[in-house]
């Protein structure tokens, strides 16, 4: 027997069954097709070119007058605002004169110039070249946000208001992170030397929490941190001193920083000894590490990184001991306050 063609075993009723076409019931608005548009009117519409130029014509005119109308506004506020700047000249030329005639002296009071005494006075107030004088007028307030190690604090923000006395004030909060148990000791003395708040340059946030080190934050958008306490000093230095610094004092004081930074990350005892000994040969005889001028981050920094290093105080130098006994009572600190390692 043969099979033509596939072979049916039984039949299966539809399950539903669709309409040949399909009208909604629910329609808001119904739309004419495009694709059914006989082709008659079609040609209706391409043999009566002129009512379709007449009506393109007729919204570039109505175009036109807009933009006539426009011109003519404009062309009228330029006359109004010439007019005023004419009226604030010649006020102010008005004026001059007799300003000038209240303030001309008479007899001998003409010995010089209101403009030159201007002059000398500003020229007393200015400072030595070792002294760098800081206009705080002209700094921006800057937000910045401290991420702080209680296993390696940064004592040297406790010497900030001594470098710069009439610059830095501390206008800061003090927050402490779930990582940790508590702030170190020491930095209880910052509530008590705050300085003038509203010449603050610094909106300082500090953040006790568990971090290998200082991270500064200076951009809340961008959120990428400035590693380290001696970034953190040079960023201070930058941003209060600016460009005020000549070649040799900064290259002076990036050598010093590099070897506070090489102090604070050592871990073997004879490299920080020998570390420490450098330290003392640029102190010397002097009163401060850089003999040019006063206080500056290099010291600040010196004495962070010693009291965060395994060198005990009795192992320091006679000189480098009663520079550190200085500072120490300079900011307040006691032995008590230190957590050395």
């Amino acid at each position: 027997m043969t099979l033509n063609g596939p072979s049916k075993i039984y039949h299966l009723k539809p399950v539903f069954h669709l309409p040949d076409q399909l009208e909604p019931k629910t329609s808001m608005y119904k739309m004419k097709n495009l694709h059914q548009e006989p082709v008659s009117s079609m040609k209706v519409s391409q043999d009566k070119p002129s009512e379709t130029n007449s009506h393109e014509s007729k919204i570039i005119s109505e175009v036109l007058k807009r933009q006539e109308e426009l011109i003519k506004h404009l062309q009228n506020i330029q006359t109004k605002v010439t007019d005023l700047k004419l009226e604030l000249t010649n006020a102010s030329s008005s004026s001059k004169p007799s300003a000038a005639k209240s303030e001309k002296p008479t007899g001998s009071a003409q010995a010089k110039p209101p403009k030159k005494q201007v002059l000398k006075s500003q020229n007393n107030n200015i400072s030595s070249p070792s002294e760098p004088q800081i206009n705080t007028q002209n700094i921006v307030v800057k937000d910045l946000v401290l991420n702080l190690s209680p296993h390696r604090p940064a004592y040297s923000l406790l010497t900030l208001q001594h470098i710069w006395p009439n610059q830095f004030s501390s206008n800061y909060t003090t927050h402490v992170h779930s990582s940790v148990d508590h702030a170190p000791k020491a930095f209880s003395l910052l509530s008590s030397n705050k300085g003038n708040q509203e010449n603050a340059p610094f909106n300082m946030r500090l953040i006790w929490k568990d971090v290998p080190d200082t991270e500064v934050i200076s951009s809340p958008i961008k959120q990428t941190p400035l590693l380290g306490e001696v970034s953190m000093l040079r960023l201070f230095q930058r941003m209060l001193c600016g460009n005020q610094l000549n070649i040799e004092q900064l290259t002076e004081i990036d050598s010093a920083l590099d070897t506070c930074v090489q102090l604070l990350y050592t871990t073997q005892k004879h490299t920080a000894l020998s570390l420490v000994k450098k330290l003392s040969e640029l102190l010397g005889s002097n009163e401060w590490m850089l003999a040019s001028s006063g206080m500056s981050i290099v010291d600040a920094a010196a004495w962070s990184a010693i009291l965060n290093s395994s060198v005990q105080l009795n192992q320091l130098s006679p000189n480098l001991s009663k520079w550190c006994q200085k500072i120490n009572s300079l900011v307040g600190l006691t032995n008590e306050m230190i957590a050395k390692k």
